[in-house]
């Protein structure tokens, strides 16, 4: 976490806060308390990623006010790639105080539970496919082959159901 308060002062770096709510607002109050500041003059950012959006409704919702910039949304200049959390947090604070940042949509709660849902349908399908062609893989170097017309019928399952595998590995 970084702060750049109104002025041309370099961003100055806070330290790391935790991803859990509670503990990142116990820290963001510690800050508020320190520099005596009100929730009014607080304007708080975070890049997008596997936290998802809970944080920012949080903090939307307690009286802050919070964006969700996407990464690639994020101006770079050319030849700066070494990241890490210090220079991307003072970054962050720069362009958020220079009004540089675009914020991304915050979905509703609802919205999100729908998009886990459908992301989980799509890792399992994908999951069950490559499972299904280890699986033939699998019986076709140890001599097996379906003789069938269609594979995962009820014909081909009963099938898989009669292969007896030898335990000797040298068929």
């Amino acid at each position: 976490m970084a702060s750049a308060f109104a002025g041309r002062e370099k961003p100055e770096l806070i330290g790391k806060f935790s991803a859990d709510l509670d503990r990142f607002l116990t820290g963001l109050r510690k800050f508020q308390k320190k520099h005596e500041l009100g929730k009014e003059n607080i304007a708080l950012c975070y890049e997008a990623g596997p936290t998802g959006f809970v944080l920012a409704r949080r903090l939307i919702k307690l009286g802050y006010d919070c964006i969700v910039v996407a990464p690639s949304l994020i101006p770079q200049k050319s030849g700066d790639k070494v990241k890490t959390d210090r220079r991307d947090a003072r970054k962050l604070a720069g362009l958020l105080r220079a009004g540089e940042l675009t914020a991304v949509h915050i979905p509703a709660v609802d919205d999100e539970v729908i998009r886990d849902v459908c992301r989980g349908r799509t890792d399992a399908v994908s999951e069950l496919m490559r499972c299904k062609k280890q699986l033939l893989s699998f019986l076709l170097r140890n001599g097996y082959r379906y003789s069938g017309t269609a594979r995962w019928t009820e014909a081909h399952m009963r099938y898989l159901r009669e292969i007896v595998l030898p335990h000797n590995s040298g068929i």
